[in-house]
């Protein structure tokens, strides 16, 4: 007797075994989501239509745990005996502005700058300049004590 899913084109039986090539599959569509990390964390990225809290953002990080009862307990057993025995990919999460998103086994999170097109100084009002100017004062006189090598190395 088939079973619903058996009607929709899946392949799985009564003891949930997967074949191979469904395995493969699997395995691949959650290697496109879902990152472990070195932290007992998992990346996930998600798509801004499907995941309301992080819509300006293309991640989330969730720990470990909570991604096995969420999402890797429903998984046939194969897929998630891969997971969490076999798989040795371990990433490293990092934020760095000016590196690609990804890189061996690091991934960046760095989302980008707000502006991408900077103002020139001179397009700001007084009272802006006049603010910008006492902050530089803080800077130079707090962290800087009052050398204006410092002040360059921290502003440049």
């Amino acid at each position: 007797m088939e079973n619903d899913l058996s009607k929709k084109g899946h392949k799985y039986n009564c003891d949930n075994n997967i074949e191979e090539k469904d395995k493969k599959g699997a395995v691949k569509y959650l290697k496109q989501y879902f990152y472990p990390l070195q932290s007992s964390h998992i990346l996930m990225v998600c798509k801004e239509s499907f995941y309301t809290s992080c819509p300006e953002k293309s991640y989330i990080t969730l720990h470990i745990q909570d991604v096995k009862t969420l999402y890797f307990n429903k998984l046939p057993t194969e897929v998630s005996k891969y997971w969490y025995k076999e798989n040795e990919d371990i990433y490293t999460m990092v934020n760095e502005p000016f590196k690609p998103r990804f890189s061996g086994n690091t991934i960046n999170v760095f989302a980008g700058f707000k502006h991408h097109e900077p103002r020139k100084i001179q397009e700001f009002s007084e009272k802006t300049l006049q603010a910008l100017e006492m902050f530089k004062r803080y800077i130079l006189d707090v962290l800087c004590s009052g050398d204006d090598k410092q002040l360059q190395y921290i502003l440049l």
